[in-house]
């Protein structure tokens, strides 16, 4: 049998947990426009997550294209530390 995660509440961008003002924000927001040409992805997963009945406002959800993908993919190879530069990190620099 499978065991599901129990999914977290969202975190705003500043590390705390999302609160019913902060839902009730994006929720006026979305109201408030007529026509929404894009979101991004983590606002789309938590308006199909929380609020459902707002999905039908939001725009079709588009494929990602190779050239994201790949700016996307290059962007984490970046952030990625190995043991060797944290080593390096540690030592004093001398000038």
């Amino acid at each position: 049998m499978k065991r599901i995660k129990p999914k977290r509440t969202p975190l705003r961008p500043d590390g705390a947990p999302m609160t019913e003002d902060d839902f009730r924000v994006i929720r006026d927001q979305i109201t408030a426009f007529d026509d929404i040409q894009w979101i991004d992805n983590a606002t789309r997963d938590l308006v199909e997550r929380f609020m459902p009945d707002l999905v039908d406002r939001l725009p079709e959800k588009r494929t990602e294209t190779f050239e994201q993908a790949l700016g996307r993919m290059r962007a984490k190879a970046k952030r990625k530390v190995t043991a060797e530069d944290r080593a390096k990190r540690k030592t004093p620099r001398s000038r």
